[in-house]
């Protein structure tokens, strides 16, 4: 039973119904030592109450989606620890298309439910995220309340970008909780596509793309706001940005520009083959150098010049 779900919300109600009926029907025949039940009557159907209030502000605001969100369990640094090395199954399975002209397909994580977009998320792998195994590209989140470009369409405005990187489309809806979101995003990106988990840049229009941005600041390294937003978004999103920040008229160049903040694709590490030991054959070994020290003698030459001689080795006995 989920912490916003309508049933929770329902067994709220029934029992603090249940409990004040309860407390008016008993009321008169909680006399004498039985009037402390009526103190515990009382708080019973006050925190229920209360209970029902708070979880009734809860799914209106949707400030703790989860009981683990409550607990304090869902933060985006635990979130961080799993990321995808290949391609599922699913994707796989289109790798002869995917090698062309990249793959478009709707992406259905695990808690997409939770987001409450306008429809499902479009991701898009480039060419090189299907010839090279194990290759973990960048990322530029698109957020929109408009229209999701045609398939045919996204293959070129992800070339705008420049590096082979991956574009994920988010329509945003009415009630689209955002922190949530960016969880939910930092989450699921890199433990279902063969992403970088870090670096991305995030392309979107007006304050929602700005809370956006907030909420995920230890995924998001950019930011780009188009088309060109009013001046007191522009003013919110210098305060908080400061840098790597863009504003301008069209989403292509928008991703242009955003493919210039992201980090290069990160490709998993050469294994390096040990060379084989050279062999040595028995004719190239050097005879063993005699342990046996040379010793110098100093000599005097008296009939020719008075000098001392050239030293002459002598090997001891």
């Amino acid at each position: 039973m989920g912490l916003t779900s309508l049933t929770l919300l329902a067994v709220a109600f029934v029992a603090t119904a249940a409990a004040l009926a309860g407390l008016v029907l008993l009321w008169r025949r909680l006399r004498g030592p039985l009037v402390v039940l009526r103190v515990a009557g009382i708080v019973v159907a006050e925190t229920l109450l209360l209970a029902s209030i708070g979880l009734t502000v809860n799914r209106a605001g949707d400030f703790y989606p989860s009981w683990a969100s409550l607990r304090g369990e869902t933060t985006p640094i635990q979130q961080s620890t799993t990321q995808a090395v290949r391609l599922s199954p699913e994707l796989a399975a289109q790798a002869a298309s995917g090698r062309q002209n990249g793959l478009v397909f709707p992406w259905h994580p695990a808690g997409e439910r939770a987001w409450r977009l306008a429809g499902s998320p479009v991701a898009y792998l480039p060419p090189e995220s299907f010839q090279e195994d194990g290759l973990a590209v960048p990322v530029i989140v698109v957020e929109s309340t408009a229209a999701v470009p045609t398939d045919a369409a996204i293959p070129g405005l992800a070339r705008a970008a420049g590096e082979p990187v991956a574009l994920v489309f988010v329509r945003l809806g009415p009630k689209t909780p955002i922190p949530v979101l960016a969880i939910g995003l930092g989450r699921d990106l890199p433990a279902t596509l063969p992403v970088l988990g870090h670096g991305w840049a995030l392309v979107g229009s007006g304050s929602a793309a700005l809370s956006l941005w907030q909420a995920g600041q230890q995924r998001f390294v950019a930011l780009a706001l188009t088309p060109q937003p009013d001046q007191a978004t522009v003013h919110r999103a210098q305060s908080a940005v400061r840098t790597r920040l863009w504003t301008g008229p069209d989403l292509t160049g928008a991703l242009r520009w955003a493919g210039t903040q992201t980090p290069p694709p990160l490709r998993p590490p050469v294994a390096l083959t040990p060379l084989p030991a050279p062999s040595v054959s028995p004719q190239s070994v050097s005879p063993p150098v005699s342990a046996t020290p040379t010793v110098y003698r100093l000599g005097v030459d008296h009939g020719l010049s008075g000098h001392d001689t050239p030293p002459t080795p002598r090997s001891t006995p």
